[in-house]
């Protein structure tokens, strides 16, 4: 597979072809010093080989001159990465959201891009599934598997107060009020507003900031 190199790995047992009747015992191949390079390093298929490091040796061998071998080619394969997942654990903002890949294995300083498909918008008690689907470098490959499991949370919402300790001015007074998380609620139009609410402010918080909305509100007796 793809190394980011051009070296190539020499398998199998050389012959040598051309040696007369006769003289096979007094030639030998010497394959020691052999070496073998591809013309790029780059992943792909019939790729060249130039060799180089082969020669003769016995008491016939200077009768003969040896050629390289010639005209070979081979494939480099991609090599096959991993997949590191992050952002896994996501919030609900109202944005299409997934969580990001970076490939491991790399050669030397490569780079390799993920592209991961299957983002969600809204939250779920259930996972989602992400899917890298391609990658940016051609001399690498995505494993197996290529999936991750991921959650969008509910956005925790509700009231944020303050000027919570007044000096005494002789005058009623109220604290601050300030509704947070109000991502995706209506601007303008008819809706209807459902909510289980627990303390006896909710109502006019609510009617402060649906104050343009016409409200109606189904409490339990014991709010009255």
């Amino acid at each position: 597979p793809y190394d980011g190199t051009t070296v190539a790995q020499i398998t199998g047992t050389p012959t040598v072809d051309g040696i007369l009747a006769g003289d096979e015992s007094g030639v030998t191949l010497v394959t020691e010093n052999a070496a073998a390079s591809f013309a790029n390093a780059d992943a792909a298929r019939n790729t060249p080989v130039t060799f180089d490091g082969y020669s003769l040796t016995g008491e016939r061998a200077h009768n003969y001159d040896l050629s390289q071998p010639q005209g070979l080619k081979a494939d480099i394969t991609p090599k096959t990465v991993g997949l590191s997942w992050a952002n896994t654990d996501l919030t609900y903002n109202k944005t299409a959201q997934q969580p990001t890949a970076t490939a491991t294995g790399l050669v030397g300083s490569d780079v390799c891009a993920v592209t991961v498909k299957g983002s969600q918008i809204n939250a779920s008690a259930t996972a989602y599934t992400a899917t890298a689907s391609a990658l940016s470098n051609p001399n690498y490959a995505l494993p197996e598997e290529k999936t991750c499991a991921f959650t969008i949370a509910h956005k925790v919402v509700g009231p944020t107060w303050s000027h919570t300790r007044l000096p005494y001015t002789g005058s009623a007074q109220t604290p601050r009020v300030t509704a947070t998380g109000l991502e995706k609620t209506p601007k303008d139009g008819r809706f209807l507003l459902v909510c289980n609410h627990q303390f006896l402010a909710d109502p006019g918080i609510l009617l402060h900031y649906f104050k343009d909305s016409q409200l109606a509100f189904i409490s339990k007796q014991e709010n009255r």
